[in-house]
Formats: structure tokens, sequence, C-alpha cells
């Protein structure tokens, strides 16, 4: 099975940005200076290049369901980064993980009743 098989619902999630640096792009904007915007997005493209290498099996962890909790961690910081550079209007494509997102955190089950 490929690590990716193995992602699942998160109990709960820590988030690896430190909370000041959350507290600015929090608040990015259109306004918003290019060093900030820079360093967003270079956070955002180093968040991208290690869920890439974690669902590809490439992390220092000894099974695939470890590489797959990694990477759905990574993801929902990357998911965060992504919303607040999409907020600051810079174009960023679409989220490469979303279909993974009802994996890594499910809807409870009221919400996909009245969904259908």
């Amino acid at each position: 099975m490929a690590v990716i098989d193995h992602i699942k619902p998160l109990e709960h999630h820590s988030c690896g940005i430190p909370p000041q640096v959350m507290f600015h792009m929090k608040r990015l904007d259109k306004q918003s200076s290019k060093r900030m915007i820079d360093l967003a997005m270079s956070s955002y493209d180093k968040l991208v290049y290690l869920i890439e290498k974690a669902l590809h099996g490439d992390v220092p962890v000894d099974s695939e369901e470890r590489a797959a909790e990694y990477a759905s961690h990574l993801i929902l910081d990357a998911a965060f980064i992504h919303d607040c550079l999409c907020h600051a209007g810079c174009i960023v494509g679409a989220f490469p993980y979303d279909h993974l997102a009802d994996r890594i955190l499910p809807k409870p089950e009221q919400e996909q009743k009245v969904l259908q």
C-alpha cells in the first residue's frame, strides 16, 4: 500500500506554525508587505515539498502509517497558509490536497445528512 492509502482522520492537530507567525499570516491582505508575502509563499512551497516527500515515503519514520500521519499534519498547516495567501490576493492555484480533506477532517455525521 502507498502512504496516501494510510491517510485517515486526525484525532487532534498541533499546528507546526509558530503562534507569532500565524498571527501575522492571518492578517495578510492586498496591502501586506512584499517581505511578508514572500515569507508566506516560501513557507507554503516548503510545506508542499515536505508533503510530497512524505506521500512518497521519503521521510525518516519507520512505517507508511507514520508517514501518512506526518503528511496529514503538514497538509493542514499548508491549507492554512494557502488560505492566507489567497486572502492576500496571491495567485497560488487550487490547493493540491483538497481531495484528502474529507479523509483528514471528516464532516460530522449530522452535517453529512443535511448535505445529502
